[in-house]
């Protein structure tokens, strides 16, 4: 059985007469329920207004927690897909970095990694996301893994991650906010 607000999807492709199977389990999390620090805020209203507010030229920051569900299968890719535009003159660039990654399962010690965000990638392996237009929504991956990488996750795992837009960096010119409108969990192959 899925977890309430859950949604399995199913694609079957067929090549030379054998058919190739992915499902995917999508799990949204709701952008006003995540834990916010720093100068992070969350602010209602319509059209681009809407989301996490992570505000350039200082450190700011938002984490979330989930349980891998019951139909988890061991080694297959979880990844945390967020929905992001900026309001700031464009084109200009922006960087959301990992912050850090918690990973704990019941009977045993929360699983390390040798640094505090090992376990939490960019799928790009960037993290710097490139506006070309001013509140035009985009789209960024990054990957969760085993912090060890030696353990590999499984079924009820509790993960706890969160990243950050950090202050005065190079390679973030955006000046205005990078709002996240949405987040969704795309576990499976």
């Amino acid at each position: 059985m899925r977890p309430i607000g859950t949604l399995l999807l199913v694609f079957v492709l067929t090549v030379g007469g054998i058919q190739h199977a992915s499902a995917f389990e999508l799990i949204p999390v709701n952008p006003s329920g995540v834990s916010l620090e720093g100068t992070a805020t969350f602010q209602t209203g319509f059209g681009a207004n809407a989301g996490i507010q992570l505000p350039n030229g200082s450190v700011a920051s938002f984490a979330l927690g989930f349980v891998l569900p019951q139909s988890y299968i061991t080694g297959n890719p979880i990844r945390v897909a967020i929905a992001w535009h900026t309001n700031a003159a464009t084109p200009c660039a922006v960087e959301l970095r990992p912050n850090f990654i918690s990973v704990a399962r019941v009977g045993r010690t929360h699983i390390p990694g040798p640094g505090a965000s090992t376990g939490l990638s960019s799928a790009t392996g960037s993290t710097i996301l490139a506006a070309s237009a001013t509140n035009v929504t985009n789209a960024v991956l990054y990957n969760i893994t085993s912090p060890d990488g030696v353990t590999p996750l499984q079924a009820f795992d509790v993960i706890n991650f969160g990243l950050f837009r950090p202050a005065d960096v190079p390679g973030d010119t955006c000046a205005g906010n990078l709002v996240i409108q949405g987040i969704v969990l795309v576990i499976g192959s």
